[in-house]
């Protein structure tokens, strides 16, 4: 399919569709959000996605095209997922994409499906896979296989992080030339924060839901006396027993459930720490936020964690399920107003130079070149942030250190 004659900065300009099952706030609709936003600035963007929601709102507020498909949900069903693809194919065919890039497991499957079928190179990102070690059973057991069934309609796989690499591939999905590692990025903080400043504010921007666990977070800073607060922002199915978690806490006025916001900036740059405690994280976009804004992070050490976090230089990590540690790493950065500054300090540095929204941009565009044969593959890795790291597998390509 020729691409549109419009060129920027020496590339020609694409149609991308872009697709996503759910519109309620997360990582993987924020990533997109950031993405779509910054593409559609010299190419033509629709983004599809399954449900009205506050991202469908967020795209058009921004003038981005934004339609809901009928039967693109996020739950498995064979009906629905059948219908799905054909509606997929019906909208590839009218918009005549140059590519398709879809988010998350289930856009990643029928949306792949329905490229291949139009025959249309596809590029998928996995924000955080579904069948991560500490998913149910039963996600698990739905999730793999059509991991595994996607991956051989062809088309490439962005990584979030060199984790989900080898997860992928330990896992038997994709070939060994299939898979990206390409870390997400957003912009600088317009709200910088004062990570010295005392009594100091821990917050924790997620969505109340598995795998995220605002529970562990209560329980041990519930443990620490003083006159510092926990902000807990967002929102979701498991808010209603976290506010109960917290009523019995015995420091229910230290915890502010600041609910679902659009001024998540604003409300970083009046913390001093910032927290991401998961079962399992692909990435961990949240934590790039907080340190663009120069906070200091704690975080479970888990997924792709620690390509972010360099403990004790930006932050600390603690094992997924040690609310002991978890107590101790919030006593240490409550406790030391210059440590919360010098890590602060360090991770906004660690964030300008490896995490920024024009850096991520700048590598998806040269996955879409690999996917449209505008690359190699030799050309990809010879650019200043990509590299064959062993660990991901030969042939994986990683932007980043």
């Amino acid at each position: 399919m020729a691409m549109s004659e419009r060129r920027h900065c020496g590339r020609p300009a694409v149609r991308i569709l872009y697709l996503i099952t759910r519109a309620q706030r997360g990582g993987a609709q924020a990533h997109l959000l950031k993405l779509a936003g910054a593409s559609s600035r010299n190419n033509e963007v629709l983004v599809a996605v399954g449900e009205e929601g506050v991202l469908c709102s967020d795209l058009r507020r921004r003038g981005i095209s934004c339609i809901v498909l009928e039967h693109m949900k996020h739950a498995p069903h064979p009906w629905h997922d059948a219908l799905g693809v054909r509606e997929l194919i019906r909208l590839i065919r009218n918009f005549q994409p140059d590519v398709v890039h879809a988010h998350s497991g289930k856009a990643g499957l029928l949306g792949r499906v329905a490229a291949a079928i139009c025959g249309v190179p596809a590029v998928y990102t996995a924000h955080g896979y579904a069948f991560a070690n500490q998913a149910p059973w039963l996600q698990k057991t739905i999730a793999l296989p059509a991991e595994r069934l996607a991956a051989r309609t062809g088309g490439l796989t962005i990584a979030v992080s060199r984790s989900e690499c080898r997860l992928a591939a330990s896992s038997g999905i994709g070939g060994v030339n299939q898979t990206v590692v390409v870390h997400n990025g957003c912009e600088p903080s317009a709200y910088p924060a004062e990570p010295g400043v005392s009594p100091p504010v821990v917050v924790m921007v997620a969505r109340f839901a598995r795998p995220k666990r605002q529970d562990r977070l209560i329980r041990a800073f519930s443990q620490i006396a003083g006159q510092s607060q926990l902000w807990l922002v967002g929102d979701g199915p498991g808010l209603r027993s976290a506010r109960e978690l917290a009523q019995g806490s015995g420091v229910r006025d230290r915890i502010i459930f600041w609910g679902d916001r659009d001024d998540v900036s604003a409300l970083l740059g009046r913390a001093q720490v910032a927290a991401l405690i998961s079962d399992h994280e692909g990435f961990g976009l949240a934590l790039i936020e907080a340190m663009s804004a120069g906070l200091p992070v704690i975080a479970s050490d888990v997924g792709g964690m620690r390509e972010i976090v360099v403990p004790g230089e930006t932050g600390l990590l603690v094992p997924a399920n040690d609310e002991t540690n978890l107590e101790v790493a919030l006593r240490r950065l409550i406790a030391n107003p210059q440590e919360r500054q010098r890590m602060g300090s360090a991770g906004l540095v660690r964030f300008r130079e490896k995490f920024t929204l024009d850096r991520m941009l700048t590598d998806t565009f040269r996955v879409y070149d690999l996917a449209l044969g505008a690359a190699t593959r030799e050309e990809v890795n010879a650019c200043v942030h990509c590299r064959y790291p062993a660990a991901c597998g030969a042939g994986a390509v990683v932007s980043g250190d």
